[in-house]
């Protein structure tokens, strides 16, 4: 997991090449380890609990990346492999993740809430400050 949440200096904020480098073995390493522990739990967090999300980003990113390197065949072929395995996964943790709301109490949801709200909040904070302290 480290290896695929390094974030690339060119394009600040965001994650990059480097998150697909295991499978993708012509990306350059462009690695900063700027909370990179943080990076880490937070990708672990969605892949277990939010995979569908996970997927799609994943899909966003070779997207991006297949238009980068103008390798056409390579973006038709495997979006759509990525398309139809997020949607498969989508489905299948879908009813899994709403059984599982659904299954704790109405506090334990609150809390839930306020936790995911706080990391948003803290993450898009740093995000900007790191931002703002790039450019400036």
């Amino acid at each position: 997991m480290y290896a695929m949440v390094s974030i690339d200096k060119m394009f600040p904020g965001k994650f990059t090449e480097s998150i697909f480098g295991l499978v993708i073995e012509h990306f350059p390493p462009r690695i900063d380890f700027y909370e990179e522990d943080a990076i880490v739990h937070f990708f672990e967090f969605v892949r277990k609990t939010l995979p569908w999300v996970f997927l799609r980003g994943a899909e966003r990113i070779v997207r991006g990346y297949a238009r980068r390197l103008a390798v056409q065949e390579f973006s038709d072929d495997i979006l759509e492999m990525m398309r139809t395995h997020v949607q498969f996964v989508q489905m299948q943790n879908q009813a899994q993740f709403e059984m599982l709301v659904n299954s704790l109490g109405v506090g334990e949801r609150e809390e839930i809430q306020k936790l995911l709200q706080n990391w948003h909040v803290c993450w898009i904070s740093k995000l900007s400050l790191r931002g703002t302290a790039q450019r400036g």
